[in-house]
């Protein structure tokens, strides 16, 4: 085999490998991997923030005896357990203390929107730029607002982070979700139920957080993270049947050296 064959050889393989685990001609700059990785992460999101909504609602609102909302009341004694082997200890109340987890959802939230597709058209690649931007200035607030403070009263870092950070974080994932979504639209990138899925998350992220799960910014957080986690499993799935189709008519390195 001279140089030349080898460097050919070499260079079909790399290509067989970009298609295979690095890119998806046309879809997105991700392999199968990381976009698994990432439906994970946006499905722990929705989870994450749903377990939190009701002991932090309970606590933020001072409800009454020990009535949880959106979960079954029997769940009180496992919050009240985790909180009284942990929470006191560390100089917290019952708020601060839950409350010290939501950074999770927005860690789930980056790792999910850096699997979605790149796109071709500048509204699509602001619109995801936008929305990594959201999650990244929500996560600042988020932390602001729950490691702030320690006791039972709101101490100003709280308000500030809440109310001057997260809340602009949140009308903007709104806006950048739609225009992200309508840019993959208007590129076309397959399937396009994905792309329907951002912009209905944007859509109703709002109003889901008023009527369904109150609790602000969690129930506003399950609607986008649920809307990302279903337009992933879709690109994933089409990217299986790219690679499926790049298997069947292209160079597989791995099927030639068993011949």
């Amino acid at each position: 085999m001279t140089n030349w064959d080898l460097a050919s050889q070499s260079a079909r393989t790399w290509g067989w490998i970009v298609r295979k685990v690095v890119t998806v001609p046309g879809v997105i700059s991700v392999g199968l991997g990381l976009r698994s990785v990432a439906v994970g992460a946006a499905t722990a999101g929705v989870a994450i923030a749903w377990l939190l909504a009701p002991i932090q609602q309970y606590s933020f609102d001072e409800l009454p005896g020990r009535r949880l909302p959106y979960v079954p009341d029997a769940w009180f004694g496992a919050y009240e357990a985790v909180y009284e082997r942990f929470g006191p200890s560390l100089g917290l109340s019952q708020y601060y203390f839950f409350g010290r987890f939501a950074f999770l959802i927005y860690v789930c939230g980056l790792l999910s929107v850096l699997a979605l597709p790149h796109g071709q058209s500048r509204l699509t690649r602001v619109g995801r730029r936008l929305l990594l931007g959201a999650f990244g200035l929500g996560l600042l607030g988020d932390v602001l607002a729950y490691w702030g403070g320690t006791g039972e009263e709101l101490t100003m870092l709280t308000s500030v982070g809440f109310g001057l950070i997260e809340i602009p974080a949140m009308l903007l994932m709104v806006a950048a979700a739609v225009c992200y979504g309508l840019g993959l639209l208007r590129d076309r990138v397959f399937p396009r139920w994905s792309a329907w899925s951002l912009v209905c998350g944007g859509v109703l992220a709002l109003p889901g957080s008023l009527v369904v799960i109150t609790y602000v910014p969690h129930g506003f957080l399950i609607t986008m993270l649920a809307a990302i986690a279903v337009a992933l499993v879709g690109y994933a799935i089409e990217d299986r049947r790219a690679v499926a189709r790049d298997e069947q008519d292209g160079y597989d390195p791995l099927r030639e050296r068993g011949s």
